[in-house]
């Protein structure tokens, strides 16, 4: 490279300095500032990102969704209905999807360990220039600073992504919620405040709790290629007169509903019919198979019924 990992400290506390964070925060900040080099990805684990972990979609789901994640899912959702159910009742999120994001996420684990979210950032700043937003810095400059979260240091995994969620610094900053009321918020060993955090961004973003996230379905023959790429919403009684039928080979539901067509690998790989809802679960995550499982373990944790 050009410059050196400090030259490029240098110029990023430059930049820095023109945002909502101040001299003695962003000098705080850095004061301890070290390179993280795990940041350095290979090309071939980008590539791999891009036809997710365990290949493409099928084989996606069969791999990360597997028994043993529904399971532990269930289990948890089963031993801790009361905390979910208040979660529920203050956020109005159903709390299945919460406990599906911090599965696909983070298989469950808690605590979660990882690097110090500035160190992390700045490297990946430092190695691939303009992939990191400014905002995402600012955000952990001011997550570091802020009282509110006691001594708890401000963690990430290798992507820049913090607590048990794996949430972006911007979605922690406005969310993030001392659910216990022990005096700090800590998203990476404590589920309550974790899961809160999380629920509250999907309250604020729009979620709404009368809807789930989508379905799969199937086409007819002789669909209409260009309508399943032009990405619009149509109700289901549309798509219900275009010929869909949900994947059991049933009539679509008939409420008054919204919905757009997925199918990541076109009309001969699984295609969904996907709400409003999906598209704020698909901000947790870089990857579609990612956002698909979150739905489809939801879904596996809905049923059968727990009570």
């Amino acid at each position: 490279m050009s410059q050196s990992f400090s030259q490029s400290l240098s110029q990023l506390k430059q930049v820095l300095r023109n945002e909502s964070v101040t001299d003695e925060q962003v000098e705080l900040a850095f004061k301890q500032i070290k390179r993280v080099r795990k940041s350095e990805r290979s090309k071939a684990a980008e590539s791999e990102d891009e036809v997710g972990a365990f290949g493409y979609l099928e084989q996606h789901l069969q791999q990360v969704v597997n028994q043993q994640l529904v399971d532990k899912t269930r289990l948890y959702y089963k031993n801790n209905l009361p905390l979910l159910k208040s979660l529920e009742l203050k956020y109005k999120v159903q709390p299945r999807f919460l406990v599906a994001i911090w599965g696909i996420n983070n298989q469950l684990l808690q605590p979660v360990r990882g690097y110090q979210a500035l160190s992390l950032l700045s490297s990946l700043n430092y190695s691939h220039p303009n992939t990191i937003p400014v905002t995402e810095i600012v955000n952990t400059i001011k997550l570091m600073s802020d009282q509110t979260l006691g001594d708890v240091e401000v963690i990430s995994n290798w992507q820049g992504k913090l607590g048990l969620l794996n949430m972006k610094p911007s979605q922690v900053i406005n969310s993030y919620q001392d659910f216990d009321r022990d005096g700090k918020v800590d998203i990476w060993a404590n589920p309550q405040d974790a899961l809160a955090t999380a629920a509250r961004y999907l309250a604020t973003s729009g979620w709404n709790i009368d809807q789930t996230w989508g379905r799969q379905v199937r086409l007819p023959k002789g669909f209409d290629m260009q309508t399943l790429n032009d990405d619009s919403y149509r109700t289901l009684a549309q798509w219900s007169k275009m010929g869909l039928q949900r994947f059991e080979r049933t009539s679509l539901p008939t409420a008054q509903l919204s919905a757009k067509l997925l199918a990541p690998h076109g009309i001969h790989g699984r295609v969904y019919l996907v709400y409003k809802n999906f598209e704020l679960l698909s901000l947790f995550n870089d990857s579609i198979y990612d956002d698909i499982a979150i739905g489809y373990l939801a879904n596996r944790i809905k049923y059968p019924a727990i009570n």
